[in-house]
C-alpha cells in the first residue's frame, strides 16, 4: 500500500517535473530562434532557403519531439487527479433542497441516497450501535452519519436504491 501511494506521487512529481522542463526548452529554443533570425544578420549572415529549409524542420521536429509527450504527461496527470478525486466534481453547494433532482453518476454497483443529507453514495459504512444496550451492526451514511439500517435488515425503509442505469434521484 505504502509502496503504491509512493510510487503514484513519484509519477506524478515526474510528470510535473517533464512539464516544467518542456517550458523551461520551449524558451530557451525561442531565444536560439531569435538569436539565428535577428543577431546573426547583424554579423553577416544572408538569408538563403539551402539553410533555412533545414533549420526550420530541425526547430519544428524539436517542437513535436517536446509537444506530443508534454500531451500525454497532462491527459495522465489529469487522469491520476480524477482517480484521487473518485471521478466525481465536489457539490456546488453544501445542501440540497429535498425537492430538488440530483445528478447521479454511472457505477455498476447501485447508488444509495441519504434522506438526511441528500447526498448519494455507493456504500454505506457499518457501525456498531450500542443504544440498545447491545452491539448491533448498522449501516450508517458516510456524510452525516445517520443511521440507514440495521445490518440484518435486508431493506431498510428509509433508504433510498437506485438501479444503475437510472440517471437521476429524487
Amino acid at each position: 500500500m505504502v509502496s503504491r501511494l509512493l510510487g503514484t506521487s513519484f509519477l506524478k512529481v515526474t510528470l510535473v517535473m517533464w512539464l516544467l522542463t518542456m517550458v523551461f526548452a520551449l524558451f530557451i529554443l525561442s531565444k536560439i530562434d531569435g538569436i539565428v533570425h535577428g543577431e546573426l544578420y547583424n554579423y553577416g549572415l544572408r538569408f538563403d532557403y539551402n539553410w533555412a529549409i533545414g533549420y526550420w524542420t530541425l526547430l519544428r521536429l524539436l517542437y513535436v519531439c517536446l509537444a506530443v509527450p508534454s500531451v500525454l504527461s497532462i491527459i495522465a496527470l489529469g487522469s491520476s487527479l480524477r482517480k484521487v478525486n473518485g471521478g466525481q466534481s465536489a457539490p456546488a453547494s453544501a445542501e440540497k433542497p429535498s425537492n430538488s433532482r440530483v445528478p447521479v453518476p454511472r457505477t455498476d454497483s447501485m447508488i444509495i441516497g441519504c434522506p438526511n443529507c441528500q447526498k448519494m453514495f455507493i456504500e454505506p459504512l457499518t457501525m456498531l450501535d450500542f443504544s440498545t444496550g447491545k452491539a448491533n451492526l448498522v449501516n450508517v451514511c458516510p456524510y452525516c452519519n445517520h443511521i440507514l439500517g440495521r445490518i440484518d435488515n435486508k431493506k431498510p425503509d428509509d433508504i433510498q436504491v437506485l438501479e444503475p442505469e437510472k440517471k437521476e434521484a429524487q
